[in-house]
């Protein structure tokens, strides 16, 4: 999984069938090529001849897709190493702390080999058992993998011929922003554009996306907010999806 922020269209479609789906009606696109600006995404069509507005957005955390867009794009130098690594960073987040993948490149491997110049047999995880390292430059080298991000770093046997190779992926996630939060902000961010809607009434479906890992957990493990946003704005209901690409054939959504 890389994280990377699905595509605008896509999320605009599933909510609106979704919508439709659950209500009982047909969805007709607004917001198309040669639409004036701030026109919402949709008009969902009732039996009772009433008309929804529908806008749709997503919560995506630029610089948490940002992170998986550089790392998919990054390659370790490994051809010194004589082990595979499977290595684990604190999720990105916004704010101090966060993982930076530059510094993953440019300092990762050589703290492994390192490392792997003191390893005994039977050490798992190197973060968690230093004092297999005590008194060696190895100590000194998990320090600094702390200072990267790094969790957990896994040593791995290569196999026949296989070259070594670094995998790196996330642990742990940061709530940086509550969902009630999240749904404020983008009630806040498309009011004005649901505002304009000729409508009976007018609905924002947010959906929940991968970059905000703490809110997709939650929402993945039916753990719901229990309080509303403090404010509708001028929405007369809103939805909250997650994006969930795989989750079953037919649909991406859950």
């Amino acid at each position: 999984m890389t994280f990377i922020p699905p595509g605008k269209t896509g999320t605009e479609c599933e909510a609106a069938w979704t919508v439709a789906a659950i209500i009982g009606g047909r969805p007709q696109r607004r917001d198309g090529d040669g639409a004036p600006d701030q026109t919402h995404d949709f008009d969902i069509h009732v039996v009772s001849d009433d008309v929804i507005a529908l806008e749709v957005t997503s919560s995506v955390f630029g610089e948490v897709a940002a992170f998986w867009r550089s790392l998919a794009e990054t390659t370790f130098g490994i051809d010194e190493l004589r082990l595979c690594w499977s290595i684990s960073v604190t999720h990105p987040h916004l704010g101090p702390n966060t993982p930076q993948v530059k510094d993953l490149r440019k300092y990762l491997v050589a703290q492994l080999l390192t490392i792997e110049a003191h390893l005994s047999d039977g050490v798992v995880d190197v973060m968690w058992e230093p004092e297999a390292f005590v008194g060696t430059e190895a100590a000194g080298a998990i320090v600094r993998l702390r200072q990267l991000g790094v969790n957990t770093a896994n040593p791995l046997q290569v196999f026949n011929s296989e070259r070594a190779q670094v995998g790196v992926g996330t642990g742990g996630f940061h709530r940086h922003l509550s969902m009630k939060q999240v749904i404020e902000n983008k009630i806040a961010d498309n009011d004005k554009k649901l505002a304009k809607a000729q409508a009976t009434q007018r609905h924002l479906f947010v959906w929940i996306t991968d970059t905000d890992i703490g809110n997709s957990v939650a929402m993945a493990l039916d753990q719901l907010p229990q309080d509303e946003p403090d404010t509708f704005g001028c929405s007369d209901v809103i939805w909250v999806g997650l994006w969930s690409p795989g989750y079953r054939a037919e649909s991406w959504a859950q």
